[in-house]
């Protein structure tokens, strides 16, 4: 990993930069928009993948065997993968934690509507099972059949991997493994299915790597929180570092959020007395610049050794990308999923 030597001096400084931040990049993700230059996605460096033609592997058939609410709207689909649709083909099905698969009804018509979801559970050698979590929020066929009161467990569907954004090992492994992973809404679904591979990976490495992992998460609304009971079982079970790992859950609730005027200083986010479990809760406002700053400053977690995955909404990626690049964070560390156009 090539990375750029910051001095104490520099982490010293970074409070001072924050009222200028603030005046390029408001706390309020749609404003961050109109910072950069409309849809182009080029002009958001670092390791980026979108949605589209990166396909992995073959065609399964995919049957569905759980569906489980996880918030109003939202929904998680299991799938169990039973066989290539070209016979001829003997590939198992297999991905990487952060990679989508795409979904369509079981036809061969080239016609037959397709759509990829990120994949929300992690791999496993000795399963071919993948789980999707699925908002409710597109006149997207796919998306309708799968909320559709007539889906049933035992439906099949086809499903192929693909997708360039997913956990990627350092090597060789620093001391500690620093991962900061930056989520809004749904697009915290790859980013669970990274944080229980690095979970799986630490009960069951004979040589254990130290491990360090930040959740920030931004929801509208508490009950918009996905994947809440997990969440908190990490938190509770890897907060002092068992088996090599560390995980920090935060969930900023962007809902009443004052926005940030021009020339006056954020307001420090105040942490809700409804913690539970291990999640901190921060209500009324959004991801910001200074509290990445707050992150990056800290002793254990310096720039040259913390990797960022983040996945969620343009507005919210392109915020992000701007407070990292007025940072100074080196780009080449951040890795993101544009699923947006």
């Amino acid at each position: 990993m090539i990375a750029t030597r910051h001095s104490s001096v520099a982490f010293a400084g970074l409070r001072l930069r924050i009222q200028t931040i603030g005046r390029l990049y408001s706390t309020t993700y749609s404003k961050a928009i109109s910072t950069t230059t409309p849809n182009a996605a080029d002009s958001l460096s670092g390791s980026s993948t979108a949605f589209g033609p990166n396909r992995s592997g073959p065609v399964f058939a995919a049957v569905l065997t759980e569906i489980t609410n996880q918030a109003p709207n939202v929904k998680t689909f299991s799938f169990t993968a039973q066989y290539p649709v070209n016979t001829s083909d003997s590939s198992e099905f297999t991905y990487k934690p952060g990679q989508w698969v795409e979904v369509s009804m079981p036809s061969r018509s080239p016609t037959t509507p397709k759509t990829q979801f990120s994949i929300s559970s992690a791999p496993s050698p000795s399963s071919q099972t993948f789980k999707i979590t699925v908002k409710d929020a597109y006149q997207n066929p796919i998306v309708k059949h799968l909320h559709s009161p007539q889906l049933r467990t035992g439906d099949l569907m086809y499903a192929q991997v693909g997708g360039s954004f997913y956990y990627k090992a350092p090597s060789p492994p620093p001391a500690v493994e620093k991962i900061l992973m930056v989520a809004g809404g749904v697009g915290v679904a790859p980013l669970i299915a990274m944080l229980e591979h690095l979970v799986n990976e630490s009960t069951s490495s004979e040589t254990r790597r130290r491990r360090n992992v930040t959740l920030i998460y931004s929801v509208r609304d508490e009950k918009e929180l996905l994947f809440s009971e997990r969440l908190e079982e990490l938190c509770q079970t890897y907060v002092n570092g068992k088996d090599g790992l560390n995980v920090d859950v935060q969930c900023y609730v962007t809902r009443y959020a004052l926005k940030e005027e021009e020339g006056k200083e954020v307001e420090v986010a105040k942490k809700s007395d409804l913690n539970r479990a291990g999640i901190k809760f921060y209500y009324g406002t959004y991801i910001s610049s200074r509290l990445l700053s707050d992150y990056l400053s800290q002793s254990d977690a310096n720039m040259d050794d913390t990797v960022v995955y983040m996945c969620g909404p343009e507005s919210l990626e392109r915020a992000v990308h701007g407070y990292l690049k007025q940072l100074e964070f080196p780009l080449q560390q951040l890795h993101f999923e544009k699923w947006w156009k």
